[in-house]
């Protein structure tokens, strides 16, 4: 009998039982990465480092991430992915979201959203399947009604603590701005995807399981060439066991305008589902003053600067 071709489902499913009995999954391959790292590999100009393996994270319900087997270089790439696995914007989209104020970039929504529906059909599958596997409600944008209203409560609303538009970004981002489809699971689907784990854009096999941490913890750089590849390399030497970090605000090509106006760890929560490890960055906004004109436009000023606070880890004693 012909061995069957285990699929993204059924892959989820074992990776999802191994975990929760404590079992590690390095030395199961193709089923931890859905055979995304085999097949970045196979391709023309495609690499992934041998040094490294993808399993899971500790105590942290099965989430994934990438970790040094050996000793990896300054420098020394650790994926080399072609712009033939990389899903993003057609030219022409582009030019058309050129017209949007958003952040989401809309072509890649809309590109991944009809890879989704491809499913194992598409050039793209095993890339396809891990994010089909990806469970919904990652960041709150996505959360049921009564997770959002409790999220609001918690910050006290509309004028509480950050981050600003908590639980309505994606709306305001596929909806509103990309014209987005809001009862297409599938669309909607690819636009928390592509929000939460895009990188300028892109939407790359493998990159995303590197996860974000600041400060020390640091340690890869991504080079992007439009339409040639998108590498990452090592941004320091990487000893046997530690895991790779990349960052979301403070890289080379990240926001700094965003950043000098506050965009940090509240936002990171908004923006990708997660509470970053120490060192975070906290900063509230001052009350705003109103004001209106002559001709009725209403306006609002900062009364005072924004408040920032860096806060660190305590090491013991």
């Amino acid at each position: 009998m012909a061995k069957k071709k285990m699929t993204g489902g059924y892959t989820l499913l074992l990776v999802t039982l191994l975990s929760s009995m404590g079992v590690s999954l390095a030395a199961y391959g193709d089923v931890v990465d859905f055979g995304m790292s085999k097949w970045v590999n196979a391709q023309k100009n495609g690499y992934f480092n041998p040094k490294l393996e993808i399993r899971t994270i500790p105590f942290t319900n099965g989430r994934m991430g990438i970790f040094a087997k050996e000793i990896v270089e300054e420098d020394e790439v650790i994926a080399h992915i072609p712009w033939s696995l990389i899903i993003g914007t057609d030219e022409e989209e582009d030019e058309d979201d050129d017209d949007t104020d958003g952040i989401l970039d809309c072509g890649t929504v809309r590109n991944l959203a009809n890879e989704l529906k491809l499913g194992e059909k598409s050039d793209y599958a095993p890339y396809i399947n891990y994010l089909l596997a990806q469970r919904e409600g990652q960041i709150p944008s996505t959360w049921s009604e009564k997770g959002k209203e409790l999220l609001m409560n918690v910050l006290g609303g509309n004028r509480g603590l950050p981050p600003s538009s908590a639980v309505d970004m994606l709306e305001v981002e596929w909806v509103e701005e990309c014209k987005g489809d809001p009862t297409d699971p599938i669309a909607v689907k690819a636009a928390e995807l592509v929000f939460s784990k895009n990188d300028v854009g892109l939407m790359v096999p493998l990159y995303d399981l590197i996860q974000h941490r600041n400060g020390e913890y640091t340690n890869t750089k991504t080079i992007v060439k439009v339409g040639k590849y998108h590498k990452t390399v090592a941004s320091r030497p990487l000893n046997p066991g530690e895991q790779l970090y990349m960052t979301y605000d403070l890289c080379e090509d990240c926001d700094e305008e965003a950043v000098e106006q506050g965009y940090g760890t509240s936002e990171i929560f908004r923006d990708h589902g997660i509470i970053e490890e120490y060192p975070q960055r906290w900063t509230f906004q001052p009350a705003l003053k109103i004001a209106e004109d002559d001709e009725g436009n209403m306006s609002s000023q900062s009364v005072e600067p924004p408040l920032t606070f860096n806060v660190e880890e305590k090491e013991d004693g």
